[in-house]
């Protein structure tokens, strides 16, 4: 069997007896770190349609069979054979027994799914290439070795620097390249290149004063290494992150890509952030913390298309969220941004945290985006949809001390 659809399968049902962050589960699970974004993928599609996927199990009597087959099990797989590749790989019994019935389970999702596709909205999206400016002397340079390689027609990003935008039929090939799995090109959705950006960019140009950027819920890294890039000599940049594992791959991860340093002091600290304050002994250095990029554990509803979550979990999500928020801007005095982000759709875990937690120290910032990305209201927060925008849901709100 799979080892994906295992660990799919534990972290699907750690999710449904907890209140937990569906990306906190995924990269909690003990699966390889390259494994991880498929793992990703998989459970949120699961999660997503698991009304659905459990209706068609039910009507087949996939919960009343003497085997007593995972139900985790039963559900990942039908995701693949619903909404992935349509192909499961390997299965055993579950495999046997769903494929007995598989005429009967595509019946349940006529008319539920697009026509002609039973792959994820993600598949359809651009795949993004941000081009790690330490690696290459010109944007146009690592367009010309993409195009060698047999990717056509790279174009720029028209809002990101160095970030490009590829087809997604050309995945695999990306995939494949050396020069991503070695840093020099690292695939990143353009969604949660908007951080680092939007965190950074009033900053004065050179020469200007050091800063001390906190990235919290850091791992799996790609806005840390993305901050990391634009960050100058004499800044710091501390991550924090309190789970272990998403600590080493962290850890892994900036140790991989130690020369876009470039004189930033790095630290990374494995602890709770609510348990964090602007004195402890670990924060010291000569300058205190002035920037923190919050991005907490959330739905993941953006990540995949739109979702239904309980709104149980949804509300317990926005209390930890709203938690987070406030620690932000009151447990470190010396702080003028706070930039806080979500991988979600839903207004509760976006707007709602940020207009009930914005202090009367800190003020909502319009963004250095087109006003196209704010939301209807017009109120300074970047929401993005794959609809609009070509990239997964995300939301932003950045906070300025006035």
């Amino acid at each position: 069997m799979s080892r994906l659809y295992l660990e799919a399968a534990s972290v699907l049902e750690k999710l449904f007896r907890e209140k937990s962050g569906l990306k906190s589960a995924v990269y909690a699970s003990k699966c390889a770190p390259k494994q991880k974004p498929s793992l990703l993928a998989l459970v949120s599609k699961a999660f997503a349609n698991q009304k659905l996927l459990n209706q068609a199990l039910t009507a087949i009597g996939a919960f009343k069979t003497e085997t007593k087959m995972r139900r985790g099990l039963l559900v990942v797989m039908l995701t693949e054979l619903i909404y992935g590749s349509g192909v499961i790989n390997g299965g055993g019994q579950v495999k046997k027994f769903l494929m007995e019935h598989v005429d009967e389970l595509r019946s349940k999702f006529e008319g539920k799914i697009p026509k002609h596709s039973t792959k994820s909205e993600s598949a359809k999206l651009p795949r993004y290439v941000r081009v790690n400016p330490t690696r290459w002397k010109s944007i146009d340079a690592a367009i010309s070795h993409l195009v060698k390689n047999g990717i056509s027609d790279p174009k720029k990003d028209e809002n990101i620097p160095n970030l490009l935008v590829i087809d997604p039929s050309f995945t695999k090939t990306l995939v494949a390249l050396e020069s991503v799995k070695r840093g020099d090109l690292i695939l990143q959705d353009k969604s949660t290149c908007v951080s680092a950006f939007a965190l950074l960019n009033d900053r004065p140009p050179v020469p200007s004063s050091p800063i001390h950027v906190m990235d919290v819920c850091a791992a799996p890294g790609g806005k840390t290494i993305h901050i990391l890039e634009k960050l100058r000599p004499g800044d710091f940049l501390t991550a924090i992150e309190m789970d272990e594992k998403r600590v080493k791959i962290l850890e892994e991860r900036i140790a991989a890509l130690g020369d876009i340093k470039k004189g930033v002091t790095v630290k990374i600290i494995k602890e709770d952030f609510l348990k964090l304050f602007a004195d402890d002994a670990r924060l010291t250095t000569s300058i205190p913390v002035t920037h923190i990029n919050l991005d907490p554990s959330c739905s993941g509803s953006g990540m995949d298309g739109p979702k239904t979550n309980g709104k149980k979990q949804l509300q317990s999500l926005a209390s930890f969220q709203s938690m987070m928020l406030k620690h932000a801007q009151n447990a470190f005095d010396k702080v003028e941004t706070v930039c806080y982000s979500t991988c979600s759709i839903f207004s509760v875990e976006n707007e709602e945290v940020v207009n009930s937690t914005v202090s009367s120290q800190f003020e909502i910032h319009p963004q250095p985006l087109p006003s196209e990305w704010w939301t209807p209201s017009e109120d300074s927060f970047i929401r993005t949809s794959p609809d609009t925008h070509k990239c997964r849901g995300f939301f932003l709100a950045k906070l300025v001390r006035k």
